[in-house]
């Protein structure tokens, strides 16, 4: 018993780490066409939060016995820890065979949980690892497979991944980009942009949205999204978050001594880390001293995630916020699990319409369905509501059409350097044609 409990996890009663291991130097010692999986599961952390713990300890017990049973003569199953567990498969011959396997172990692990009585699906992401020739170590491969597991959820989540020489030349490029990245804020290459808000019938400018990019000696300007998952994972979006924030809040400010004293908000984004950070409302506060700006010039713009996180600390953070005058508005709305519920109590005062949605308004009845369904909640609980990602004036006219007169998008301007916005910060409004059909324009149509 004593050793049963050293190798197997106490809530699913798979063999643990320590077992896997084991097992896969055994394998690989023996010489066995061993392949690994890695399985997690997608957002598995937000639906914990979300149904509460011990639904979440259902869910990976399910799990565990599913895979209990899908296990052949010579498969071995384990739970890594958290939502993560590992299957190795044997006799393997070809990449297609166990990639076969995997998606048949996707299809099993999707199927519906009955928690409660209420019925939750949910999905997985899975990296493979195979030995072939080069035989490698247990630890190793492990990398390998995390390595493949890693480009599954970024790619899209619910699939599988085998480990290949482009995943081994992309893992090399990423760790080459931590390192370098840990040297970019005081070396200088950070870089704001700035994406103009406007109202959508009349064009003034109403905020601007400050975007991080970064410009690297040598392979020049790199935007977030090529950057901050390493971030993320590496700890530095505090740091690259306080920047931001501090570096937004200077801007503003000059932004007031050069066009003059306005009513222009600036957008700033910030990640669950930097937000549940124990000092950010201070952090916050000497900002606006610092830079003598008042409260209500800034809007801090978190995810659905964020608020699920850690509902309570997330409403304290949030009334300490609100004491200052700064808003808060959550990003990428209708993309995640927050609820009428959430709004509802928390001081939240705008959302923004995520723009999968924005983009699909006019050929996807659904996506129109979801923006004005979005539109008179926010209505209804007295929020503003923001779009994102209008391209076209057509999409601004639907807009204005069902309440949302908010916007910012390509159509309005890309991101961009705090010079490329001196014209429009000094005329302080955008010409309308620019905004709105002919027809539209010729109807005189408003919201």
């Amino acid at each position: 018993q004593i050793v049963f409990n050293a190798t197997h996890d106490d809530l699913t009663g798979l063999p643990n780490r320590r077992a896997l291991i084991q097992e896969l130097v055994e394998r690989i010692s023996a010489g066995r066409d061993t392949a690994i999986m890695i399985i997690d599961l997608d957002r598995f952390k937000v639906m914990n939060d979300f149904l509460g713990h011990a639904s979440g300890d259902r869910l990976l017990v399910t799990i565990a016995d599913r895979l209990r049973t899908s296990i052949r003569a010579n498969d071995f199953a384990a739970r890594l820890g958290g939502d993560e567990f590992v299957f190795l498969v044997d006799q393997i011959t070809s990449e297609m065979e166990v990639l076969a396997t995997a998606y048949r172990l996707l299809e099993v692990i999707s199927e519906p949980v009955d928690i409660h009585g209420q019925f939750f699906s949910h999905t997985a992401s899975i990296g493979i690892a195979m030995a072939g020739s080069e035989q490698p170590d247990a630890l190793e491969m492990l990398r390998w497979a995390d390595v493949a597991l890693y480009s599954a959820k970024s790619g899209g989540r619910n699939q599988a991944i085998v480990f290949d020489e482009g995943l081994r030349r992309a893992a090399h490029e990423r760790s080459q980009l931590e390192l370098s990245l840990r040297d970019a804020i005081d070396a200088g290459q950070l870089r704001l942009h700035f994406q103009p808000e406007v109202n959508l019938e009349t064009g003034a400018l109403l905020a601007c949205e400050a975007l991080v990019r970064w410009e690297h000696p040598d392979r020049g300007m790199i935007p977030a999204v090529d950057f901050i998952s390493v971030a993320e994972e590496t700890g530095l979006i505090v740091n690259i978050g306080r920047w931001v924030f501090a570096e937004a809040c200077r801007t503003l400010a000059d932004w007031d001594r050069r066009y003059g004293p306005q009513d222009l908000v600036m957008r700033i984004n910030m990640s669950p880390a930097e937000f549940l950070m124990e000092d950010i409302v201070e952090f916050v506060e000497g900002c606006l001293v610092v830079n003598g700006i008042a409260g209500n010039r800034l809007c801090i713009e978190i995810t659905e995630y964020t608020v699920l996180d850690k509902p309570e600390k997330t409403a304290s953070i949030l009334r300490g916020f609100q004491e200052l005058g700064v808003e808060v508005a959550l990003d990428d709305f209708g993309t995640g699990f927050a609820s009428m519920t959430e709004l509802k109590n928390l001081p939240v005062n705008a959302i923004k319409l995520d723009l999968s949605f924005v983009q699909g308004i006019n050929r996807d009845p659904y996506d129109r369905a979801i923006v004005e369904s979005i539109i008179l909640l926010g209505r209804a609980l007295h929020l503003t509501v923001i779009a994102e990602g209008i391209e076209t004036p057509d999409i601004t006219d639907t807009l204005v059409e069902l309440g949302c007169h908010r916007g910012q998008g390509y159509l309005i301007s890309r991101p961009v350097p705090s010079e490329r916005l001196d014209d429009l910060l000094r005329k302080k409004v955008l010409d309308v044609s620019m905004l709105r059909t002919k027809s539209a324009l010729g109807r005189g149509v408003r919201g």
